[in-house]
């Protein structure tokens, strides 16, 4: 046997200095190097504590890192490696950085406790000014603030609801894959937002303010150039994702002005006198309270890596710039952010406080998630574009808090206008993504592009809480997909192009939609641009009001076995599209009217009473349906059509 230790010898003479002592962020490491035949690359494990081999139980000597970073480095050179993070709070300055040739490593918690890493700094310089707490932060521009584990507001103004602007846009929205607006929106257009004074007035400075734009299916947040007092005209210092008026949408909001600091639990930056200030509950003493800003973007950064897994770890505290963040958020990085790795594992993790996406991964194959709880996050839980992944059992709740465009679970590429991403990732597929909780989101719950991918027994409510023109789940340039037995429910009606359930976008063909459920959505379906699409056997209840299904510019779908009640009329806009199928039902409680209408493009005509083999208007009597399962009366008609009983009960987070 040979035995090569050169390289191990020479680390620890180079870092022996890091022995002597323990930084804020220290790591207790145990290498054991497990020794193989000449030719073969030497092994090492890096832990805490005892490491035990395959032979005999060894107690090892302890080297003190005083970074995660140079554990990382220190692995590279090793086969098979582990780092366990001490418990409690460590502190990041500096982004970790995992690149190739890195493989077959593991970042965890020590047994004993799990680590906390925070992407910031503490604030610990408070001084007392008529009540509110002021400290230095020189230099620093960020959104959001931690104080005592919790989420601060930021100042915002109207406090609840929104301003509405004055500008209009009248452009021709074609469609997504038809290039956008026709005709584009002029820089003049792009960079101005008429304003009602009467809403400014308390503002009288807006040097330091930040202005929410909504649009209809995302947002931008910018920062005011200048304004126009006498023309009641804002200037923008960069263009946003669409004009001010699109899609006659004129909600905006105003965020960090020092006018918008008025109750407790507020905060708001001042950046160019570099000081933040805090308004206080009454039992905060700023001698005792642990206060965090984010510095860095990225907590940790993978490149070229494999056979990586990071878990029991929880993440806290990360930085966004200012800039437009696109359809579903998507151009911000992550805490985690991935690139052109394979077989990453992320496990048992928590992710909250961040102004960011937790974990973004772009052309990382054969990528799990799961078991992880993502909470109180500027953007998306997780965006991945990448083929054989493996989403599941993931808590994902109050996300999207600094861009409502946030979809809180978002897969693969839905958008061929940007080229690059598209290009990338246009082909990617095969993803499963199962038994997620996802609840209180501005946008989307789960949205997912691409091929042959399934979406089964994940539970979402409260979603699209902010926005419009989405749904609990959105599919779009998707093909082959199976999407079923999942549970989807209190979604509220909005503006513009409204909410719903199970959302079929932009050449989505060749889906199986089977067996889902939703409750207390007042639109269950809606398809557009799609086609060759199968909806078989689900069940649709709407306890108040009235319901809709919409098909626009959709064909050839596949409609058969499901059960659409509510307590008012029902509206199916579309009928031509359903050219297969039957052995439908539909009901009103109340006897209300059931009408259908075909659709040409996106108009609605031929509107009729509904009849013919395709439904059937009876009562299905469901003896139950809560809790996600559904049972039918023994006399009921739906057994004699065959419609099949559901129980998505096991739908969300398994035990």
């Amino acid at each position: 046997m040979r035995i090569k230790l050169n390289s191990l010898i020479k680390y620890i003479i180079e870092n022996i200095h890091n022995v002597a002592g323990i930084g804020k962020f220290s790591l207790v490491l145990v290498l054991f190097v497990f020794f193989f035949t000449s030719g073969c690359k030497e092994s090492a494990q890096i832990t805490v504590l005892t490491v035990f081999n395959s032979f005999n139980e060894i107690k090892n000597p302890k080297f003190e890192f005083v970074s995660l970073q140079e554990a990382v480095d220190a692995s590279v050179n090793y086969e098979q490696c582990i780092i366990q993070l001490k418990r409690g709070m460590h502190f990041l300055d500096q982004t970790v950085f995992i690149n190739g040739p890195v493989s077959n490593l593991k970042i965890t918690s020590e047994p004993d406790g799990k680590a906390i890493v925070y992407g910031g700094k503490q604030i610990t310089n408070w001084k007392i000014e008529n009540g509110i707490w002021v400290a230095d932060v020189p230099g620093m521009d960020f959104r959001l603030l931690e104080v005592n584990g919790k989420l601060a507001n930021r100042s915002r103004l109207p406090e609840e609801g929104y301003f509405h602007h004055l500008s209009t846009f009248n452009s021709n929205w074609l469609s997504t894959v038809q290039g956008g607006f026709d005709p584009k929106p002029t820089i003049k257009q792009l960079l101005s937002m008429k304003y009602n004074p009467d809403d400014l007035k308390d503002i009288p400075v807006l040097d330091n303010a930040e202005i929410t734009l909504f649009h209809s299916w995302d947002e931008t947040l910018m920062r005011v150039n200048e304004v126009d007092a006498v023309d009641h005209e804002i200037r923008f210092t960069q263009p946003p994702a669409y004009p001010a008026g699109a899609f006659g949408i004129t909600k905006y909001v105003v965020w960090n002005s020092k006018s918008g600091l008025k109750n407790p639990r507020q905060w708001y930056l001042d950046r160019k006198a570099g000081k933040v200030y805090y308004y206080p509950l009454l039992d905060e003493n700023p001698e005792n309270a642990v206060c965090f800003f984010p510095l860095i973007d990225e907590l940790i950064y993978i490149k070229d890596a494999e056979n990586l897994t990071i878990s029991d770890i929880e993440f806290r505290s990360n930085n966004t710039p200012l800039m437009v963040g696109g359809f579903g958020a998507k151009w911000f990085s992550g805490a985690i952010y991935c690139e052109n790795s394979n077989q990453l594992t992320f496990d048992n993790l928590t992710f909250c406080n961040l102004s960011s996406n937790a974990i973004k991964a772009v052309s990382c194959d054969n990528t799990s998630v799961t078991g992880s709880h993502f909470h109180h996050t500027g953007a998306a839980a997780i965006r991945l574009i990448g083929s054989d992944a493996k989403i599941s059992n993931n808590l994902i709740h109050d996300v999207g808090l600094l861009y409502s465009s946030t979809i809180a679970l978002y897969v693969n590429v839905t958008d061929p206008n940007a080229k690059e991403e598209w290009e990338m990732g246009k082909d990617e597929g095969n993803v499963l993504i199962a038994h997620n909780t996802i609840y209180n989101a501005p946008y989307v719950g789960i949205c997912c592009g691409g091929k042959d991918s399934e979406i089964t027994g994940n539970r979402i409510s409260r979603v699209v809480q902010v926005l419009t023109d989405g749904g609990g789940i959105y599919v779009t340039f998707c093909k082959n997909l199976v999407l079923s037995r999942n549970f989807i429910s209190d979604i509220q009606i909005q503006e513009g192009a409204g909410t719903c359930a199970y959302y079929l976008d932009e050449l989505t063909n060749n889906a199986f939609i089977e067996e889902n459920l939703s409750v207390n959505v007042h639109r269950p379906l809606h398809a557009h641009l799609c086609s060759g699409n199968t909806i078989r056997n689900n069940i649709f209840i709407v306890e108040e009001g009235n319901g809709l299904m919409t098909f626009p510019r959709c064909s050839d779908f596949t409609f058969e076995k499901n059960v659409f009640i509510t307590e008012g009329g029902i509206e199916i806009q579309g009928l031509n599209v359903l050219t297969n199928g039957n052995k439908n039902i539909l009901f009103s409680q109340k006897g209300a009217e059931i009408l259908g209408s075909d659709v040409e493009y996106y108009t609605p005509v031929n509107k009729r009473e509904i009849s013919g083999n395709l439904f059937s208007i009876v009562n299905p009597s469901l003896s139950n349906y809560n809790s996600g399962i559904i049972k039918f009366e023994s006399n009921s008609p739906a057994i004699s059509l065959g419609i099949e009983e559901i129980n998505v009960s096991g739908a969300g987070v398994s035990e």
